[in-house]
């Protein structure tokens, strides 16, 4: 229904996974406990966008009824994948409702913690892509599964492991 729900169940599926991670990795700051808590219900937000329409053919919808009334969007335009400028402007909302997640997790990672963190920066950076191709396809989800490539991810990760070489290595 609200998108305190949705925000509930961001945490329990992904948010603690990151917690958990972060007493197996190890962190010097307790900044890092909302740094897993805003990644986790980053990118689950960001599943949730990208899945919309894998989601809506199995009658599932996501995204809280409060935002679909607030941008006048049905739950059955949804089932029925209508791309319309009230789906363009809800999808928007719901990006930068991400985007912020994904911005208050960076701010709350400190340089010390960083090399705790590396698979989960890895994971911020191929969502965060991800995030951006949904805006640069118009938000329409409906029409092709947006995605990564494998070779971006590769490149993605692979810069993160040089630049962790660089620093930590030495």
């Amino acid at each position: 229904e609200t998108f305190g729900e949705l925000e509930r169940y961001c945490y329990l599926v992904a948010s603690t996974v990151g917690l958990m991670c972060r007493q197996i990795f190890g962190y010097r700051n307790e900044s890092t406990r909302e740094y897993a808590i805003n990644l986790g219900i980053a990118l689950q937000l960001t599943n949730i966008l990208r899945d919309v329409k894998d989601d809506a053919e199995r009658g599932r919808i996501y995204l809280p009824r409060e935002d679909l009334a607030r941008f006048g969007y049905t739950e059955d335009d949804l089932l029925h994948q209508r791309y319309s400028q009230a789906f363009v402007e809800l999808m928007r909302f719901e990006c930068d409702r991400a985007r912020g997640y994904f911005d208050a997790a960076r701010d709350s990672l400190r340089d010390e913690d960083k090399r705790f963190f590396f698979a989960a920066r890895i994971m911020w950076s191929i969502y965060a892509h991800t995030l951006r191709r949904i805006e640069s396809a118009g938000y329409n989800v409906f029409e092709r599964r947006i995605s990564i490539s494998g070779i971006l991810k590769v490149l993605i990760a692979f810069r993160y492991w040089l630049s962790h070489q660089l620093k930590y290595s030495w």
